[in-house]
C-alpha cells in the first residue's frame, strides 16, 4: 500500500513546517508528500523549497482554490490512497501505521473514503471524525466539540471524511471524476469535500471511520475572513444541492427547505448580511448555468 499525502498551502508559513515534518517522519508505510502552493505572499514557498526532494512541490502564481490545487496534486500522485491534509493539521507519529492496521475495513473494496480522528490541539477534544449532511442539507463536522473518550459513531452515520485530514481511495476518485476534476473546482473553497462524498455515495462507495488514526487540526479557515467563509458556505451548499439532489426529493422537501431559507435570510438581514446571501444565491445559479453549457 502506498499513500500520497497532499497538502495545499496559501500563506501558511506559520503552520506548514509542523504539518510537513509530521508527514515526513511516518514510517512503516510507503508514502510520498505533495504540496501545492496557491500563490503565497509570505515565506511559504521558501519553506517548501527548503525540504528539497523530500517534498514534491507545485507552485501556482495565484490562489486557484483548494479544490483545483488538490486536483493538481492528485493527478500526479501515485498512491493507492490519497491523504488530503490541511497545512495547519499534523499527524501523530504512528498515523499511517494505524491506517494500514485497519486491514479488515480497508479490504472492503467499496470503502472509498476513510475518516481519521481529528482532534483540536489540546489532544482531548474532537475536531471531526468526518462529516454528515442533514435532511435540510446542512453539513456538520461529526463529533465536533465532544470529549475524545465519550464519542461513539452509529453504524452507517458517516457521510464522508472532513478534508482537513481525509483518505480517498484512488479507484474511487477515478470512478467519480468529472470534467470538474476529482474535487469540483467550481466550489473553490469549502463544501468541496462534502460534494465529493455525496458523489461517491451515489456511486455506492462507502466511508469508514478509523478511530486509531489520530491527527490534530488548528482550524480557523486558514486566515479567511468570516464574511468570505459565510459566502462560500451558502453558495456552495446551494450548488451542492442542485448538483446532487433528485428533483423528487426537492419537491417533497420544498416547504421545510423554503421555511428554513426564509428564516436564515431574515437572520442574515438582522446581521446586515442580506446582500451577501443574495450574491451567494446569484453566483450559485450562474455556476449551474455554466455547468449546463459545458455539458
Amino acid at each position: 500500500m502506498k499513500v500520497s499525502i497532499v497538502v495545499v498551502t496559501c500563506n501558511s508559513a506559520q503552520t506548514v513546517r509542523r504539518c510537513l515534518d509530521s508527514a515526513l517522519i511516518q514510517s512503516g508505510v510507503e508514502s510520498e508528500v505533495w504540496v501545492v502552493d496557491n500563490g503565497s505572499q509570505d515565506a511559504t514557498a521558501d519553506i517548501l523549497r527548503s525540504y528539497g526532494s523530500s517534498v514534491r512541490g507545485i507552485f501556482n502564481r495565484s490562489n486557484v482554490g483548494a479544490a483545483q490545487a488538490r486536483n493538481q496534486a492528485i493527478r500526479k500522485a501515485r498512491g493507492e490512497w490519497i491523504l488530503a491534509l490541511d497545512p495547519d493539521a499534523w499527524l501523530s507519529s504512528g498515523f499511517l501505521v494505524a491506517f494500514s492496521r485497519e486491514a479488515k475495513v480497508l479490504a472492503d473494496k467499496r470503502v472509498g473514503m476513510a475518516a481519521p480522528t481529528i482532534l483540536f490541539p489540546d489532544g482531548q477534544t474532537i475536531y471531526a471524525v468526518g462529516h454528515r449532511v442533514t435532511a435540510l442539507r446542512r453539513f456538520y463536522d461529526e463529533g465536533r466539540g465532544r470529549p475524545l473518550g465519550s464519542f461513539r459513531l452509529r453504524p452507517g452515520r458517516l457521510w464522508g471524511p472532513c478534508s482537513a485530514a481525509a483518505f480517498y481511495r484512488r479507484a474511487m476518485l477515478d470512478d467519480v471524476a468529472s470534467r470538474g476534476g476529482y474535487f469540483d473546482e467550481s466550489f473553490f473553497f469549502m463544501v468541496e469535500d462534502v460534494d465529493l462524498s455525496w458523489r461517491a455515495r451515489q456511486r455506492r462507495w462507502d466511508a469508514a471511520w478509523m478511530p486509531s488514526c489520530v491527527c490534530f487540526h488548528k482550524g480557523g479557515g486558514a486566515g479567511v475572513p468570516q464574511v468570505e467563509k459565510d459566502y462560500y458556505s451558502i453558495r456552495n451548499r446551494f450548488l451542492m444541492m442542485a448538483k446532487n439532489d433528485s428533483w423528487g426529493r426537492v419537491i417533497i422537501w420544498s416547504l421545510p427547505l423554503g421555511a428554513y431559507e426564509i428564516a436564515r435570510f431574515l437572520r442574515l438581514c438582522l446581521r446586515g448580511k442580506a446582500g451577501m446571501y443574495l450574491r451567494a444565491c446569484r453566483d450559485a445559479a450562474r455556476l449551474l448555468r455554466e455547468k449546463k453549457r459545458g455539458g
